[in-house]
């Protein structure tokens, strides 16, 4: 969970190649969407919105008013690591 933070432009660089991030905003807030300059696309999500994309392209998010809550859910490029040196741990 991020609570009240705006960010930069920037590539999530240790993310697993190939793997969506999701974003699931939460509280009380007016702007802060998410950009996606690659596209020149601005992406409006409002509470409860759960949104999916790229994280290794350039990625940001606008200012905001107001507490913005939000969960952040992506698959680290360790984990690639971890199953390879532990490939039954996901079997019962």
């Amino acid at each position: 969970m991020i609570k009240s933070h705006s960010c930069g432009y920037h590539p999530d660089e240790a993310n697993l190649r190939g793997v969506l991030s999701a974003i699931f905003p939460l509280g009380d807030f007016t702007g802060g969407a998410l950009i996606l300059p690659r596209w020149r696309l601005r992406i409006n999500y409002i509470p409860g919105d759960l949104l999916f994309f790229n994280p290794q392209n350039l990625h940001g998010n606008l200012p905001f008013v107001g507490l913005r809550m939000s969960a952040i859910l992506f698959c680290h490029r360790w984990i690639a690591k971890c199953i390879q040196r532990h490939p039954n741990i996901w079997m019962p």
